[in-house]
This record gives structure tokens, C-alpha cells and sequence, in this order.
């Protein structure tokens, strides 16, 4: 009887450390299933945050790009010419008046007006103003067209400027209401005449400037013009 006794106690004992160990066990697999579980949200989280992150400099990207197009829209809106392919009108708009600065007087017109690559030539007037710090000088030209074929006066006629023995260099940046760099390229019918204009940069203000206009194709001494005008 004690046997049996003795037996059912243990058996109880037993079953009691089972059940002690088996709760101390479920409590150390939680915590790993929690940190488990934590460092799974840990990494999601992360990715998430990554991949937020990355899209955020390629949305930044876009709207970059998006704002470099519409920066490059407004300058080809702004860049665009008033006139159409052939810059028609162009000449309309030439003003002297409207230029700020002085008149050039003429020191020598004996060779202003002639004949060139089927065109008539004639050196026009000049003024001479300031511009980013330096002097230019305006001139004008009497382009008509003599050929049968339309031409614009670049794609017949060179033209050239001299202080003495200096090259002056065309004023390409040259900006002023009046001013109208397009009538270089402004296409002409046959038998019309316009009005070209061109600036150039002065070296000094003293030396007289020598206006030269030849053929753009076949530049001879027989078929070339030239003024010349004081600037004091």
C-alpha cells in the first residue's frame, strides 16, 4: 500500500515539474518569437524607409527633369523669333533713330555704292554707342536684290570693318531697340530692296572705321564697296 502511496506521489511530483518546465520553456520561446517577430518589422520597416527613400530622389528626379523641360520650353518661347523661316518684315523694324549714341560723320563715300555678286550695294549710315563696356559701332546697308533667284545678303555679301590695319570683330551680342541682327538673313525677292544692319566692336575711339563690303562667293577689287567714317 505505502508502495502504491509512494508511487502516486511521485507521479504527481513528476507531472508537476513537467508542467514547470514546460512553462518555463513556452516563456523562453516568446521572447525569441518576439524578437523574431521584431526584427521581421525591424527589416519591413527598413525596407519600407529604403524604398521611400529611393523614391523620393527619383521623384525628385522627375520633378527636376520635369522643371528642367519647362525651364527649356520658356527659353525656346523666349528664344523664338517674331518672324517666320524666311524673317520676313524684318527690315521693318530697323531704327536708327531708336539707338542711343552718336552719329558717325562720313570721311569718305567715293566707293559706297556699287555692284556686288548680283546685288546692289550701298554702305548706308553709322552711330557708334556703348554696349557691356566697350564701343560699337552700327552700320547700315542697302541690300537689293539683282539675281533671279531670292537670296538673303549673308549668302552674298561679306562684309568687313577696320580701324587702320585692326580687324574689328562683328558685335554678335549686340542688343538695342532699333537694332535688327535678322536683316542678315532675311530672304529677298528678286528686284526688292532692304535694309541690313550689323555692329562691330570698336578698338578705339579715335582711328577712323572703314566700312568693306565684297562677294561672299568670288570677292574681286572690281566688285566691292567701301566707307569710310570719322568717330572723334
Amino acid at each position: 500500500m505505502k508502495k502504491y502511496l509512494f508511487l502516486a506521489a511521485a507521479i504527481v511530483i513528476s507531472l508537476s515539474v513537467a508542467g514547470c518546465s514546460g512553462g518555463k520553456n513556452a516563456a523562453k520561446e516568446n521572447p525569441a518569437r518576439s524578437t523574431a517577430a521584431s526584427d521581421t518589422t525591424a527589416e519591413h520597416d527598413s525596407g519600407s524607409k529604403t524604398d521611400s527613400a529611393e523614391s523620393k530622389p527619383d521623384g525628385a528626379g522627375s520633378s527636376s527633369d520635369d522643371s528642367s523641360s519647362d525651364e527649356s520650353g520658356s527659353g525656346s518661347e523666349q528664344g523664338e523669333s517674331k518672324y517666320d523661316e524666311n524673317f520676313t518684315g524684318a527690315d521693318e523694324d530697323v531704327d536708327m533713330d531708336a539707338i542711343d549714341g552718336v552719329d558717325a560723320s562720313v570721311a569718305d563715300d567715293s566707293a559706297a555704292k556699287g555692284d556686288v555678286n548680283g546685288s546692289e550695294i550701298t554702305i548706308g549710315d553709322a552711330k557708334v554707342t556703348d554696349f557691356n563696356g566697350q564701343k560699337v559701332i552700327i552700320i547700315t546697308y542697302k541690300f537689293k536684290n539683282t539675281s533671279e533667284q531670292d537670296a538673303a545678303f549673308v549668302s552674298r555679301i561679306n562684309t568687313e570693318a577696320n580701324q587702320g590695319e585692326a580687324y574689328l570683330a562683328p558685335a554678335t551680342a549686340f542688343t538695342a531697340e532699333g537694332y535688327v541682327p535678322e536683316t542678315l538673313v532675311q530672304n529677298v525677292p528678286y528686284g526688292e530692296t532692304i535694309t541690313v544692319q550689323r555692329a562691330f566692336t570698336l578698338v578705339n575711339e579715335e582711328t577712323p572705321v572703314t566700312i568693306m563690303a565684297e562677294s561672299a562667293v568670288n570677292p574681286t577689287l572690281e566688285e566691292r564697296v567701301t566707307k569710310t567714317f570719322e568717330i572723334k
